[in-house]
């Protein structure tokens, strides 16, 4: 197809990535060879002691991660329309241009590429780079130790309360082969540092926190000895053991040690298949991603209050209330994207930068949850159990979830980012059932033998019935428009609000228009979109598995059982909807675009000996 700038070793052949506004994308899977190593030790201690078991322990950790891939060889080309459309002031316009035509012409709206080059401190933006496939060795120690003590306080008290230390080295690479953006204050003198030549900074480029101590304390108090009221509540603090390892894959592959261009079309620089990695000046910095040097590991705070009783003989009720606070989240910003001034409008661009992500650790969520359990224990051949959450959680982590954004809409203004969490489901009940029929040996009938016992006996019905309600979606602007904020690759400009009502009568949904789609509308030329995040309500599920099943003995001396089933899952068939398209300029905007999987039956017989 005559694409340059792109990886020509034989390890990344294949097509790029093609992506669309009102089409399915292009891709291909990328090869990848990894083996990772992990060497520890670990100890613990035991001490029973009168009321009190304690327990006291340790571990090293040594992790390897040996990796041969390349994130984006083949390259990735967005077509929205924007180079069919027409334009007024300098912005495209709306309801003009069309995705399919721009890939007709070739001409794409964002491009993007990182692949290996062989050898060090080459310079790829001067197209001084011999592709090879990248090859990365990362290393990191963890230590962690902890105590606890499991305290038998009296007759009606449990204590369990303790503390855990835990240290994780970000990850260096064994030839020093990691990249950063050393940045002043308000995004700006931009500098490349690297694991050779690190400066000030470790060589992960990373500082280590050393802060990461989580106390966790658990009560159980039961009030009357001879009743079976049980209220328990306790607290802890859990830190993201794993945030490092996410973070090191995107200081990989990055100049001086690999390719990398992230390019957004312009009336000055017009991007096409066959050239959409043109080469740029040797002072230009092309990197793609940037992390903050003092990053420190996001934590969450989780505290609970539990009351559980027995209502009547093996029927039990568990009403309880969760919390999870989280602090330091994950937040990925892009500095270069909108002008931080009063309008907030305007794209700009840090000089001699193409444009990057930024990672830090600045987002902060909130979860509350009301969580009710009523249990019939198995007795009689029929247990139920039912699970019922009430919750809603809020955070203002916009690169986090499946909601399309990968950074907030004007990274000068994260308040506007703050809106329901995209994994929030407002309520959620979970039914699971058993029921033994009466028939067969060791039953109240037909327990004799027979003909009839044969048949009948030993059978079993099961079942799991799921009904929640749907997580929030954002009306979010693409296409031609997508770069209306300057955002470029990665899209992230939501719609303006109009003032009339989100959902539609239950009566009126379907799968040409599953919410009022009039309640939002393109913001001007030019301007940010005033709805928030997740302001739509997706489509909720139900659901309801079943299975039917029955087991053989051959031979109680030798446990030879056999167990044949019949399993259906969602066994009424009903529709449940997995994906609503919220792009206001997209062909398909308000309709359903997915649905999960319909009924499937499936028989089994499972020998066990």
């Amino acid at each position: 197809m005559g694409i340059t700038g792109v990886s020509t070793s034989p390890f990344d052949w294949g097509i790029p990535a093609i992506g669309f506004t009102n089409f399915g994308g292009l891709n291909d899977p990328l090869p990848s060879i990894s083996r990772p190593q992990t060497f520890r030790t670990n100890d613990t201690l035991i001490w029973n002691h009168g009321k009190h078991n304690i327990h006291l322990g340790g571990e090293l950790r040594r992790v390897e991660q040996n990796t041969e891939t390349d994130p984006n060889a083949r390259g990735t080309f967005s077509f929205t329309g924007y180079s069919t459309s027409n334009f007024s002031n300098g912005f495209p316009m709306a309801g003009t241009g069309y995705d399919f035509a721009d890939f007709l012409l070739g001409l794409p709206q964002t491009t993007s590429v990182r692949f290996g080059c062989a050898g060090n401190g080459v310079s790829p933006v001067t197209g001084n780079c011999i592709p090879t496939v990248a090859s990365n060795y990362l290393r990191t120690w963890v230590t962690t130790s902890f105590f606890q003590d499991d305290w038998r306080a009296g007759s009606h008290w449990t204590v369990n309360y303790g503390v855990r230390y835990e240290y994780y080295l970000p990850f260096s690479e064994k030839y020093g082969r990691l990249s950063d953006l050393s940045i002043g204050p308000g995004f700006t003198s931009p500098k490349l540092v690297t694991g050779l030549d690190p400066g000030s900074l470790p060589a992960s480029l990373i500082h280590s926190d050393a802060h990461n101590f989580s106390p966790r304390v658990g009560i159980a108090y039961r009030p009357r000895i001879q009743h079976h009221l049980v209220i328990r509540s306790g607290y802890g603090v859990f830190y993201d053991g794993s945030i490092y390892s996410r973070m090191v894959t995107n200081m990989l592959d990055q100049p001086p040690f690999a390719a990398a261009s992230t390019l957004t079309a312009n009336p000055e620089q017009v991007l096409t298949l066959e050239n959409g990695f043109p080469v740029q000046s040797p002072n230009t910095i092309s990197n793609t991603y940037a992390a903050d040097t003092n990053f420190r590991r996001p934590y969450a705070q989780s505290w609970n209050f539990v009351m559980e009783d027995e209502l009547f003989r093996n029927v039990i009720l568990s009403v309880g209330y969760v919390g999870t606070k989280g602090t330091k989240l994950d937040l990925l910003l892009s500095p270069d994207s909108v002008n931080p001034s009063a309008s907030g409008s305007q794209q700009t661009s840090i000089p001699g930068v193409q444009q990057f992500l930024y990672e830090t650790s600045g987002a902060a969520s909130i979860y509350n949850g009301l969580q009710v359990t009523l249990r019939r224990q198995f007795h009689a051949g029929f247990s139920m159990s039912g699970y019922y959450t009430w919750s809603k959680s809020i955070d203002d982590a916009a690169s986090v979830g499946g909601t399309g954004h990968n950074v907030p809409q004007d990274s000068f203004d994260l308040h506007a980012e703050r809106a329901l969490s995209n994994f929030d489901v407002r309520n959620k009940l979970v039914v699971n059932d058993t029921y033994e029929f009466p028939f067969g040996e060791q039953r109240h009938f037909l327990n004799r033998g027979g003909v009839a016992a044969r048949m009948i006996g030993n059978w079993q019905i099961s079942g799991v019935t799921t009904v929640q309600s749907g997580s929030p979606l954002t009306a979010q602007v693409g296409g031609n428009e997508s770069n209306n904020n300057g955002s470029g690759v990665f899209a992230s400009e939501r719609a303006d609000v109009t003032g009339l009502p989100v959902e539609l009568p239950r009566s009126e949904r379907g799968t040409e228009g599953w919410f009022n789609t009039a309640a939002f509308a393109l913001p001007p030329s030019g301007k940010l979109g005033t709805a928030g995040r997740n302001t739509i309500t997706g489509p909720g599920m139900v659901n309801f598995n079943m299975s039917l099943g029955r087991f053989f003995t051959f031979s109680r001396e030798k446990n030879m059982r056999a167990r044949f089933s019949i399993n259906a899952n969602n066994i009424f068939n009903h529709p449940n909807y997995t994906g609503i398209a919220s792009t206001i300029n997209a062909e398909n905007y308000g309709w359903v675009t997915g649905v999960s999987a319909m009924r499937a039956v499936t028989l089994a017989l499972r020998f066990n000996f």
